[in-house]
């Protein structure tokens, strides 16, 4: 027997900007409520102060199969948050080795991993419900009134929100039914990745902060550079419009400041002798270096203890290797030999700044 497990969440955070491992840390994440069904029987609810769901708290914790879609997801959720609800802290733990992911399974025959497109393509009888979908993605978010934040918990909107979860139970089931498991090599690598993902990498929170300190005078710097350079006309290094129309007024034919067209852009500028033109290019294509982003990302998913967590995706590309989330640590920078020392004596300062 198999449990199909769906559970509808609501928080301040964004998940799509935290990850799930961050969201679920937040004291004021919780959930709506969530749909489950064992095998082809019929779908059952349950809300947080209703009677606990007794058999399903009994499968999982003699650790009986139990099939969602991102299984990790409602893994994260359901021990992390409604483990913690009033009345609920007894509950079992939910375990990787019992969860099946729809998701992954999806990935590793090479169709979309998103729920509505994978039944779409499955040509199944059941479908993801779109107009419910607007509805849940407004919950999971409160709602502004008289500078408080306050839930939309209007029971209309709860019980339609409930027919949606409802309706994600029956297209996962259908999905479940038409896809065929991973093979032994594949479940053992997915289960790798979840041991990876839930362990995480650490980040140096204090040094990240002092980067984003030196990022920030620099950028100054270079926006105060470009406007000088520019005659005003440009004033930030990320005005990319406003830089190439400036480099067309000086004969230079650039239809982009993009990284792929920067040498061209350069030739130009050499050819044209114009060495300011030059400068303008060379200081952008630095201050495109320097970005802040990923910094600011850092510090938005970095969980309590310091860890950045869930940033692996199985089975991303068509080669079954890895993809990579919010960080995307796949796609840090690489030093050169050249550059070590200076990376080194840069990290020295910051780690010793006072």
């Amino acid at each position: 027997m198999k449990a199909h497990l769906d559970l509808e969440t609501r928080s301040p955070l964004d998940l799509t900007k935290v990850g799930v491992y961050r969201y679920v840390e937040d004291p004021d994440t919780s959930i709506w409520l969530f749909s489950y069904r064992f095998d082809a029987g019929p779908i059952q609810r349950w809300r947080p102060g209703e009677r606990a769901p007794d058999a399903l708290l009994e499968h999982i914790a003699s650790g009986g199969r139990v099939v969602a879609h991102n299984a990790n997801f409602e893994r994260q959720i359901w021990n992390a948050v409604v483990r913690r609800l009033a009345g609920c802290e007894g509950w079992p733990r939910l375990n990787i080795a019992q969860c099946d992911c729809t998701m992954s399974r999806a990935l590793a025959v090479h169709l979309p991993a998103n729920l509505e497109e994978l039944a779409g393509v499955l040509g199944l009888p059941e479908q993801k419900d779109k107009e419910g979908r607007r509805l849940m993605l407004q919950m999971a978010k409160p709602r502004k009134r008289n500078g408080t934040f306050v839930w939309w918990d209007e029971p209309e909107k709860i019980e339609r929100l409930a027919d949606y979860c409802d309706q994600d139970v029956l297209t996962e089931c259908a999905v479940d039914a038409k896809l065929p498991p991973l093979s032994a090599d594949e479940r053992d690598l997915w289960e790798l990745d979840q041991r990876i993902n839930d362990r995480g990498f650490a980040l140096d929170v204090e040094s990240i902060h002092r980067c984003l300190a030196v990022l920030e005078v620099a950028q100054e710097r270079a926006n105060a550079r470009m406007a000088e350079l520019t005659g005003g006309y440009v004033r930030k290094v990320t005005e990319a419009t406003r830089i190439v129309e400036w480099l067309k007024g000086r004969g230079v034919p650039a239809a982009s400041i993009a990284k792929a067209e920067q040498s061209e852009l350069l030739s130009w500028t050499d050819t044209l002798g114009d060495e300011t033109a030059t400068e303008v290019i060379r200081l952008r294509a630095e201050a495109g270096r320097s970005s802040t982003a990923k910094f600011k990302t850092m510090l938005l998913i970095v969980c309590a203890d310091g860890r950045a967590r869930g940033q692996l995706s199985y089975h991303r590309a068509s080669t079954g290797r890895w993809g990579g989330e919010l960080v995307q640590p796949h796609n840090l920078p690489r030093v050169s030999e050249a550059e070590e020392l200076a990376v080194a004596g840069a990290m020295e300062i910051m780690c010793n700044q006072q």
